[in-house]
């Protein structure tokens, strides 16, 4: 379970059983975690920091992977538009053979 698994990472395993029980069943809903939250489970004051500081950290590492992941398709989507779409030649670059033609 994926909130068993970010406890047990974050060295907060003991709390897997009870925040599964009161409905901390996905990290969505765990990221939503409050103080009062943990204070009426009876998680201590310093793991509840522990907790909270990880779960940031955790959040922040799920952006920074959406951003490269964005950053990586944007840069996919310019490649395969620049394969598509024809360079159009400005004025300065048009052989001076095509010019006297027109």
């Amino acid at each position: 379970h994926p909130v068993a698994v970010f406890l047990e990472d974050a060295g907060l395993s003991q709390y897997a059983k009870l925040l599964l029980q009161n409905g901390f069943d996905d990290m969505e809903v765990l990221f939503d975690l409050e103080d009062s939250d943990m204070k009426d489970l009876g998680i201590p004051r310093g793991h509840a920091i522990k907790l909270k500081r990880k779960l940031r950290e955790y959040q922040l590492q799920e952006y920074a992977q959406e951003d490269t992941a964005h950053m990586y398709t944007a840069a996919l989507h310019q490649q395969v538009a620049r394969i598509r779409t024809p360079q159009r030649r400005g004025p300065s670059q048009i052989p001076a053979s095509a010019l006297s033609a027109v």
